[in-house]
């Protein structure tokens, strides 16, 4: 930013109200200018008028290329802008990039991917080298979202966008290294870890959860010899699928009624999907769900 004593400068009423004016040179003929304060402190170059700062561009070959950009003020993004031109087939293309970048690709080489310039103190007027970071964009986003909670809606709209959305080989790859590296730190062998997943689905938390019905002691005729004779009847084989099963399930889910017509031989599978809250194409299981009496 440009310091306001180096300057000459004055007030000019321009019909609706007095705006301060500073004295520069045009950077093609040398001529004094009065221009805009607002202006003067955010722009490197000046110009009498629009024809010298055609010529001045065309005539200065030290903006082609890179490493010989000019800057410029974005005033709508507030930021400092690199601007270059290069030679692609015959004619002049005009290049930008941040100021930030610029000045760190050529003093440190080219940015790795995935990787963003920062400002220390935050200031993006601040573009000195020394107040440039290099972070991932995983630590950026870190810390952008600390302390950030998403609404309910926001969670529900992130759902949306979500479903259906199939996920690329490589986005998968990425998904599985990343796991894999938190796993060889340790972050899910400590005890609050292991602690939080399991609270994630324990009791209410649990979408199989039934408000606690499978709390309820069963009767003191429930025993080995009784389980053991229904798959017996049943040839130790899951009445809905017809593979091997051994889990003997209450028809109308009633703990306390014992009669024979009420048990079932069931797989492990599909005792689950009896109770589970996902819908299912299995007429058998909807009508088992129909008996349940939660």
């Amino acid at each position: 930013m440009k310091n306001i004593k180096d300057f000459e400068t004055k007030m000019i009423h321009n019909g609706n109200r007095n705006v301060k004016y500073a004295l520069v040179k045009c950077s093609y003929c040398g001529e004094d200018k009065w221009e805009q304060w607002q202006r003067v402190k955010r722009q490197e170059n000046f110009f009498c008028d629009r024809k010298h700062c055609n010529l001045w561009q065309k005539d200065q070959a030290k903006h082609v290329g890179k490493e010989n950009a000019r800057f410029n003020w974005d005033e709508s993004n507030h930021r400092w802008i690199a601007q270059w031109w290069e030679e692609s087939n015959g004619k002049r293309v005009l290049k930008n990039t941040t100021k930030a970048k610029w000045l760190w690709e050529q003093v440190h080489g080219e940015i790795p991917d995935g990787y963003w310039i920062m400002y220390g103190d935050d200031n993006s007027e601040n573009c000195k080298t020394e107040n440039l970071e290099l972070i991932s964009r995983g630590e950026r986003m870190s810390d952008v979202m600390m302390g950030h909670k998403h609404s309910e809606e926001a969670k529900r709209n992130m759902s949306k966008a979500h479903t259906g959305k199939v996920l690329s080989s490589e986005h998968k790859k990425n998904i599985s290294k990343s796991i894999v590296a938190r796993w060889r730190r340790g972050e899910f062998d400590t005890k609050e870890y292991r602690n939080a997943a399991a609270d994630r689905v324990r009791g209410e938390n649990n979408p199989n959860w039934r408000g606690g019905a499978t709390n309820n002691p069963y009767p003191a005729g429930w025993s080995r010899e009784l389980k053991n004779k229904i798959r017996l009847r049943d040839d130790h084989k899951c009445q809905i699928c017809f593979v091997s099963g051994k889990v003997v399930h209450h028809i109308d889910a009633d703990k306390n009624n014992l009669d024979l017509d009420n048990l079932i031989t069931v797989c492990k599978r599909c005792h689950h999907n009896i109770h589970s809250t996902r819908k299912t194409s299995n007429i058998v299981i909807t009508a088992f769900r129909s008996m349940l009496k939660y």
